[in-house]
């Protein structure tokens, strides 16, 4: 704290105000991370409570699935080699 207190003191008033501005564009971006982060937390216990999570069901796929998997996994082999 000392360091970053030595560092804005002998900043200009308008660099001072630019890296306030800074932090607090990076402190709005941790809050929504944060909060997308709890609601889906949020959400995941409301469907696992309601048995509605995908753990609890089995989603067969069918062979247009399979298929489309299948070509997507040899397209990305052929981009590798």
């Amino acid at each position: 704290m000392r360091r970053e207190y030595n560092f804005i003191e002998n900043l200009e008033p308008k660099d001072v105000h630019y890296v306030a501005e800074k932090k607090m564009e990076h402190c709005v971006i941790l809050v929504q991370r944060n909060w997308r982060r709890l609601k889906a937390q949020r959400e995941y216990r409301k469907s696992r409570m309601l048995g509605m999570n995908r753990l609890n069901n089995d989603y067969d796929k069918t062979e247009e699935d399979l298929k489309r998997i299948k070509e997507n996994k040899d397209l990305l082999e052929r981009k590798r080699a």
